[in-house]
Parts: C-alpha cells; sequence; structure tokens
C-alpha cells in the first residue's frame, strides 16, 4: 500500500489569512471534513489558541490511486 502525505494548516482554510484573522471552529471542521470527504485521513494534529482563534498544524494521508 503506498500512501500520499499533505503537511495541513489552518491558515490554508479558503478566505482566511495565516495571522490575525478569526476562525470559526465551523470553518475548521468544514475545512477537516472536506479533506475527509477527498478521501484523507488526520493522522497527527496539534491545535494552538491564538488571539481566542483556533489555529492548527497537521499531516493527513491519503491512499494513492
Amino acid at each position: 500500500m503506498q500512501w500520499a502525505y499533505k503537511i495541513i494548516d489552518s491558515a490554508d482554510i479558503p478566505g482566511h489569512g495565516p495571522m490575525g484573522d478569526k476562525r470559526e471552529r465551523a470553518d475548521l471542521e468544514a475545512y477537516l471534513n472536506a479533506l475527509g470527504a477527498e478521501g484523507s485521513e488526520v493522522i497527527a494534529f496539534d491545535v494552538h489558541e491564538m488571539m481566542a482563534s483556533p489555529n492548527f498544524v497537521g499531516l493527513a494521508r491519503r491512499q494513492k490511486a
């Protein structure tokens, strides 16, 4: 079995900048659910609360076709 890996970051959510923007938990969940819908599985995840806004970095993988 072969895997494709992707580094994920809350700064990659469309419409949100890397610093200072307010991110809602629903936006983060929608981003993660979109990754799941494309067949990716989050295998590492680290959450940071900055300025009362949840931010994260992580690693996702999906099986290569």
